[in-house]
Parts: C-alpha cells; sequence; structure tokens
C-alpha cells in the first residue's frame, strides 16, 4: 500500500512540474516583456513629444546669434597681461 502511495504521488510531482515550475516562469517572462515594452514606449513618446514641440517654434539664426551674445556681454572685459614664468609680477 506504502509504495502504491508513493508511485502515485511521485507520477504527480513529475506531471505538475510545469504547473509548479513552468507556468510561473512563463508568466514571468511575458509579464516581464509587456511591462518593459510599455515603459520603453512610453519614454520614446515622451522624447519624440518634446522634439516636435522644440522643432515647431520658428528658428531664426540671426535671433539665436543676438539673443547669445545679449547673454555674454562680449565688450564688458578687461585686458590684463599675465607674467611669463621667471618674471616679477610687480613688473607687469
Amino acid at each position: 500500500m506504502g509504495k502504491t502511495v508513493s508511485l502515485h504521488m511521485s507520477r504527480r510531482k513529475s506531471s505538475n512540474t510545469f504547473v509548479r515550475v513552468g507556468l510561473p516562469f512563463v508568466i514571468f517572462v511575458v509579464g516581464g516583456f509587456t511591462g518593459l515594452q510599455s515603459f520603453v514606449g512610453g519614454r520614446f513618446e515622451r522624447r519624440d513629444m518634446l522634439v516636435k514641440s522644440q522643432s515647431e517654434r520658428a528658428f531664426n539664426l540671426d535671433e539665436e546669434h543676438r539673443k547669445i551674445m545679449q547673454k555674454l556681454k562680449v565688450d564688458d572685459f578687461e585686458i590684463k597681461r599675465i607674467p611669463n614664468p621667471g618674471e616679477d609680477p610687480r613688473n607687469v
């Protein structure tokens, strides 16, 4: 009687191996694929929307040059001589 029960249990374990191991693995792989696909897809959609919104703005090279030059204040500097190595900085 004990041998038949253990034989029946070993057959049952081998038939349930897919249910115990394989099915959770398949669900994990499919779920991970779906989750990563939506995550990466959303990231690319946001990037595309940002690029599209930036490209809709009118671009004028002269206007951009004027804006940059205003920020730099090119004429607001003083030329100072830097002493060479070995020179006395007080004589410069």
